[in-house]
């Protein structure tokens, strides 16, 4: 993928974008440790990145965040079943819930999709030439909410699924 290509798809919310990794840099695990991440630009319709937070004892968590205007999405897969992963998560994602998420879980081979959407505000941009206030809470937010599902994750023993994250 050019250089180009990647500014032009992702140029409007690259200031968020690294908001975002900013923010997910300061998870911490279970362990008490900051998780590392790794963040990769996808060629989707809509804008986004691959992230994978990686816990200190090797497990890794990938997900992916896209923006679309003012929408944001959520995507991850868990290796249990939707009845499992919606009890698990009803903590993790009903904060989300309560600050405008639209939280789904969708059964996959072998596993489930959880993807979740919001719409921000359309008056107050995420970023443009820098990271806006809005920007900032829901990069903060996104990150949270990763956070959250990590622990859980890891205190119920859910592990990845095998499919990378991306939307369907």
């Amino acid at each position: 993928m050019s250089f180009l290509y990647v500014n032009m798809l992702h140029g409007c919310h690259h200031q968020f974008f690294v908001e975002l990794e900013n923010a997910c840099k300061r998870i911490i695990g279970m362990s008490g440790e900051h998780l590392t991440v790794r963040m990769k630009p996808t060629e989707y319709v809509i804008s986004g990145y691959s992230i994978t937070v990686t816990t200190n004892e090797g497990l890794p968590f990938p997900f992916w965040i896209g923006v679309n205007g003012p929408r944001l999405f959520f995507i991850a897969y868990v290796d249990a079943t939707p009845e499992i992963a919606t009890h698990a998560f009803q903590f993790c994602f009903g904060g989300a819930r309560k600050v405008g998420w639209d939280v789904n879980y969708e059964k996959i081979d072998s596993g489930t999709s959880i993807w979740a959407t919001c719409m921000t505000d359309r008056d107050r941009p995420l970023s443009g030439e820098s990271i806006t206030e809005e920007g900032r809470f829901w990069a903060a937010d996104i990150a949270m909410m990763v956070q959250s599902w990590v622990r859980t994750c890891e205190r119920n023993q859910i592990r990845r699924h095998k499919l990378e994250p991306a939307p369907l």
